[in-house]
Parts: C-alpha cells; structure tokens; sequence
C-alpha cells in the first residue's frame, strides 16, 4: 500500500509541474504575441513617419501629404474611411476636403438624396459637437450609434436631410468613430475623421492619439503655413496686374529671348 500510494502522491506531484510548465508556456505565448504586436505596431508608426518625411522631401502638396496620410492610417486601423476637414478662412465651418467611400456606397446614398452628394461645409455652431471637439484638441472616441447619427445631422442644415440620416447612417454602416483635431503648433486648423464597422478600443485611441502627436505634423503644418503664404502672394501679384494691365514675361538667357 505504501509503495502506489508513494507513487499516486508522483503522479500527482507530475501532473501539477506538467501543469504548472503549460501555464508557463501559455504565458509566454501571451507574452511573446505582445510582444510582436507591439514591434508590428512600431513597424507600421516608423513606416509612416518615413513615408510622411519622403512627401515633405519631395515638396508634396498639404493635400497629397493629408491623402497620403488618410491611406497609412486606414491600412494601420483596418478603417472604412478616413476623411479630412479643414476650417474655412472664418472658422466658422469644417469644409470636407476627400469622399472615402466606396463607389456602391456613394451611389446609394445619392439614391436615397436624389442628387449628387453635394460639398460638405458643416457649420461650427455653439454647443456642436464638432465645435467641442476642436475645443478640447485631442482625439475623440465614439463608439454609440446616436452620437454618430448626431455628429452625421450637423453634416446639413437641410431639414429634409437631418430626417434622412438614420437611414444614410445604416447605408454607411459606421459604428465606431475617432475624431482627430489637427493643429500648427498650438492652433488647430482641421480635424481627420476615422471611422469602421468595428468598435474601437481605447488602446485604438491611445495609439491614435500618440500618432498625431509625432514631430512629422509640425513640418506638416509648417507646409500648409507656406502654401497658404505663397497663394495670397499670388493673389496679391494677380491683383496688382489686373489693376495696373500689367503682364508677365519670362527671360530666356541662353537666346536673350
């Protein structure tokens, strides 16, 4: 008796270390899937920058720049759409810069509208929600179906088009959206807009959110600074010339042409 009970209290001993090594290896197993996702994350961040620094290098426009943006951010987030909105010259309105959405998509909300889906202009009216979330300036994490079909009403002011809403919100089949201020230093001047069928996650948030904090959106503003600089220069030269019947000429050295 003494020598199976001497080796009952073995196997027993056995299991629980065989136990005790599979929990062990689960852990790791957890551990080392954290650890990929967080270099794949890392990977996926330092790939933006670079591909950000190569448009600035290459003298892109801001609005090339803000697509090339949109695309990285929506293959990084597995997004339905990213759109950009940038403030009108009055700030009273956040004026759609890009569509993103499928063609089918486009055509069925046109359908239900009964016209071309006309340009987005969404005034910044007291109490918006759109005017509170440029207020805060940081990015902001909806995941509920009436804030969004709120956020959607302040698209129009068209009465006829606020009742339609909830139907174009279940055509659009957006669950989840992250609404992100873009500023030039401390002043914002737009807001990006990405949404998808899934809901997001805090941690979605926080990734988000240290993103658009990245160095590469300062030269990112400085550019837009410098674009819109030089368009007034022009607009101030066009002027001057057709005030004055003035015209341009260009010298050709090599011909003295």
């Amino acid at each position: 008796m003494e020598k199976k009970e001497k080796t009952r209290k073995q196997l027993l001993e056995e299991i629980d270390r065989l136990k005790s090594k599979i929990a062990d290896q689960e852990k790791s197993g957890i551990k080392r899937k954290e650890t990929d996702e967080i270099d794949r994350q890392k990977s996926e961040e330092l790939d933006l920058t670079i591909a950000l620094h190569d448009a600035l290098n290459r003298s892109d426009s801001f609005m090339k720049i803000m697509q090339l943006l949109s695309r990285k951010i929506k293959k990084m987030f597995t997004c339905t759409g990213v759109t950009l909105y940038i403030l009108s010259k009055n700030r009273e309105y956040l004026v759609m810069q890009n569509l993103s959405l499928p063609q089918t998509t486009v055509n069925q909300v046109e359908k239900l509208i009964r016209m071309k889906i006309p340009t987005i202009s969404i005034p910044l009216k007291k109490g918006s929600l759109y005017q509170k979330i440029l207020q805060e300036g940081k990015p902001q994490l909806i995941n509920d179906s009436k804030t969004i079909q709120k956020l959607m009403s302040e698209f129009t002011e068209n009465q006829i088009f606020k009742k339609l809403v909830p139907k174009i919100y279940s055509i659009l089949n957006i669950h989840a959206v992250i609404n992100i201020p873009i500023k030039s230093n401390i002043k914002t001047f737009g807001l990006l807009d990405i949404s998808r069928k899934e809901p997001f996650t805090k941690f979605d948030l926080k990734r988000i959110d240290t993103i658009s904090k990245l160095e590469i959106f300062r030269d990112i503003s400085e550019r837009k600074q410098v674009e819109k600089d030089w368009n007034m220069q022009k607009k101030k030269l066009h002027d001057i010339l057709e005030g004055t019947n003035a015209g341009t000429w260009n010298w050709n050295v090599q011909t003295c042409e």
